[in-house]
């Protein structure tokens, strides 16, 4: 559970990196739309979920804050999520570290392979941290995966 800011400036530090968190969130459906085309909600309720006009391609993002004290990322991903994306012929997952010029962009089939062998929470939903060592980016639950292919990727989603 997050604890509760307790002065006026972990308040004002909590509002500026929530009113940060949804100005980089709008930046990356625009650098999507440059690759393939203009995409939409798939559900209104479902901001962070989009397709493309030609409903073959799903893309989800998902956005952490970079906390500096332990230079991570914080991510979720529900298995019913999973399944959902797998129905469409092209699936991908985009972590969005901290701003827009910091992504991911992995293609569903991949994060297969990042799931493999962890057990999701109760309510389905696996748990994922992204560390950066050394100016690399690696998921703490599977560090051997090497995510460089996929830093800031976009043209993968034209591919």
């Amino acid at each position: 559970m997050a604890r509760t800011p307790k002065s006026e400036e972990e308040k004002q530090k909590r509002r500026d990196d929530i009113r940060k968190a949804r100005e980089e969130k709008f930046k990356v459906p625009q650098k999507i739309d440059q690759f393939v085309g203009r995409t939409r909600w798939v559900e209104t309720r479902r901001p962070d979920w989009r397709i493309t006009s030609d409903r073959r391609t799903s893309l989800f993002l998902t956005f952490s804050n970079f906390y500096e004290a332990s230079d991570k990322t914080w991510y979720d991903i529900n298995q019913n999520d999973l399944n959902l994306w797998k129905s469409y012929p092209r699936a991908f997952v985009i972590f969005v570290m901290g701003d827009s010029a910091h992504c991911l962009v992995i293609p569903v089939s991949t994060s297969e392979t990042l799931l493999k062998g962890l057990v999701p929470a109760s309510d389905g939903t696996y748990k994922l941290l992204i560390k950066e060592r050394s100016g690399r980016y690696a998921f703490i639950e599977q560090p051997r995966l090497d995510l460089a292919p996929f830093e800031n990727m976009f043209g993968l989603l034209s591919a």
